[in-house]
């Protein structure tokens, strides 16, 4: 076969149909948001937090393909921009942590609103520095002064001992997100997935049934907040004959007289528990569970301890914020009635 016969027969072959990839993109996209759940399900909850660090680097990987993919440069310095914005998020917590001023002028922030974009920004400043002479070479000279500037980075931030020097700078926490348990995984992993899918939809430019694939991608994870924010639990009220778990959706209301007991329950006793259906962390822990000592029961809790066991019409687990006063408060409000 001749090499014009050859060419003609590749430029004839198709890849996949973009419906078959939209329905490829939305399987994966689901067997994503789907990981947490099942991985507490089999017991395996640490899996949550390996598959959030996984995230975090892809977008990271992924970033190269703009520089590499698209614009054919070898970089052997890029790592060094997520260094950069990771130290700056370290080090506005650090001056937070400790009351001081960074650079005698700004203050510190345990605020993720405030420490991602300034992490953007402090790798964009680096970024701009660096190409503005790396782009004035190519090829070998290219990966070379890339690297150069890396490792200059590297050496730059172990030399600053008010910031760790070589062991690093270390956080106690994550920063705060209004609504959101930052402390748990479930709740990071769905907004480092929410970032990825919103990066790969920044950086492609795709057929227009994948386009939509990721308009979808990119509006799922916040549909998913907003429906988990409505249905989360915001406290207790005890009032007007009933004990009302407050939502943005339409509370709960549990009547007084329909209450037979309730007592503070050891975390021990919830051991075992499997969540049918519900939230595992994220703007709280609700929904319906399921354990050998309690049977199917419903949880609204807006934390994991402080356990209040109320007995109705079916088991519900609360988390008020003084468990014994709440247990005294309600015990002695359906006896009066």
């Amino acid at each position: 076969m001749t090499s014009d016969a050859l060419s003609l027969a590749s430029s004839g072959r198709q890849g996949p149909s973009p419906l078959l990839r939209l329905a490829g993109g939305m399987l994966i996209l689901a067997l994503l948001a789907a990981l947490p759940f099942a991985a507490a399900a089999l017991g395996a909850a640490a899996m949550t937090g390996l598959a959030t660090q996984i995230l975090i680097y892809a977008i990271a990987a992924a970033s190269l393909n703009l520089i590499l993919g698209y614009g054919g440069m070898v970089s052997f310095g890029h790592a060094a921009f997520f260094g950069v914005g990771g130290y700056a998020v370290g080090i506005l917590y650090q001056h937070f942590a400790d009351g001081s001023l960074f650079l005698g002028a700004i203050p510190g922030t345990d605020s993720f609103l405030v420490s991602v974009p300034a992490a953007i920004l402090a790798s964009g400043i680096a970024a701009a520095v660096v190409g503005a002479f790396s782009l004035r070479t190519g090829g070998v000279q290219f990966i070379m002064i890339t690297l150069a500037f890396a490792q200059m980075l590297f050496y730059l931030f172990v030399s600053l001992k008010a910031y760790g020097g070589d062991d690093g700078l270390m956080m106690r926490r994550r920063d705060t997100l209004p609504g959101l348990d930052m402390r748990n995984e479930t709740s990071f992993y769905f907004i480092c997935l929410g970032f990825a899918v919103a990066w790969l939809a920044l950086t492609r430019v795709p057929a227009a049934p994948v386009r939509l694939f990721m308009l979808v991608s990119a509006v799922v994870p916040v549909v998913v907040f907003v429906i988990a924010a409505m249905m989360g639990p915001r406290g207790y009220t005890i009032a007007d004959g009933r004990l009302r778990i407050n939502r943005l959706l339409r509370p709960v209301e549990i009547p007084l007289s329909s209450i037979r007991s309730v007592e503070r329950l050891p975390p021990e006793r919830l051991t075992g528990s499997l969540r049918t259906l519900g939230s595992g962390g994220l703007f709280g822990y609700y929904g319906t569970f399921r354990n050998g000592e309690l049977g199917e029961y419903r949880m609204y809790a807006t934390r994991s301890d402080g356990y209040v066991l109320v007995r109705a019409d079916r088991p519900y687990v609360l988390t008020p914020e003084s468990p014994d006063l709440f247990v005294e408060t309600l015990d002695r409000a359906r006896k009066e009635r």
